[in-house]
Formats: structure tokens, sequence, C-alpha cells
């Protein structure tokens, strides 16, 4: 039989009081997390279990939590991954406002929220390439990959 896999670490990051200014107490206590496998921890990658998925010049590899645009790796953060992974499921397809929040998995967010968010994703992939316009808006509805 197969070895089992890897166990599964939460680590948790909290967030100083002063970050919080204008916010309710109970808001506060807000922890981030970030499901880690112990190989990410360690640094190591088996690239015979490899999860990348090419589309056109962009490799993501949901199991590392790795983006790469032209063999150049990008700083993604957690929820960047996240919708950016639903953005390019389906290249060529909109995908709603709806759905981007939810792969955000934070409470509270609107639709300002995942502009932004989309737009420090776009800036990132520009530092890369400045020709880079592969996240297409869809006026009211959300955003396309468009290759």
């Amino acid at each position: 039989p197969p070895p089992p896999p890897p166990p599964h670490f939460f680590l948790s990051i909290r967030r100083p009081p002063r970050a919080t200014h204008g916010v309710s107490s109970a808001a506060s206590d807000v922890y981030k997390r970030q499901l880690l496998r112990i190989d990410e921890v360690r640094g190591e990658s088996d690239p015979d279990n490899s999860s990348a998925k090419r589309i056109g010049d962009l490799t993501l590899d949901q199991d590392a939590l790795i983006v790469s645009w032209r063999g150049e790796r990008l700083d993604l953060s957690g929820t960047e991954f996240r919708m950016l992974a639903k953005l390019v499921r389906v290249p060529g397809h909109a995908v709603s406002y709806d759905t981007l929040m939810n792969a955000t998995m934070q409470s509270l967010v609107t639709n300002n929220t995942i502009n932004t968010h989309m737009r420090n994703i776009r800036k990132k992939f520009e530092k890369i390439d400045q020709e880079f316009a592969c996240i297409k808006s869809e006026y009211g509805f959300g955003y396309r990959w468009s290759a």
C-alpha cells in the first residue's frame, strides 16, 4: 500500500491591536490560518507527485501553493492564490463575484474587496510581464482568465 500522506499543521498569526484600529474588540481576535503540509514547512517537494497545472504561460501548483508566470515565481497571498485558482479553473469562462468571494474564505467581502485583490494580482503579474493582460473584468459580474 502507498505511504500515508504527510500530516498537516495549522499556523496562526494574531494581528496586533493597532492593526485593527476602528474594529470592535471581538473582530480584533481574528486569526490568519494557513494549512501547510509538513513537506512545505521543510521546503521539500516531490516533482513526481506534482499537482501543477499549466495554462499557457501560467503554472499553478495547488499542493505547494506556488504560482509562476513564464517560469518566474509570483509571491501571492493565500487569498490571492485561491482567487487565481478559481479564475483559471476553466480558462475563458467568466467567474462571478460570488464565486470569488467564496474563494477568499473571509467574511464581509464586497465587490470592491475583490476588485482590490484582482488589482494586486495584476500588479504582481505586471512586475514580471509589462504586457500581461490575461485577467479581464466582466462589468457587473466578475472576472475572466483569457490566455
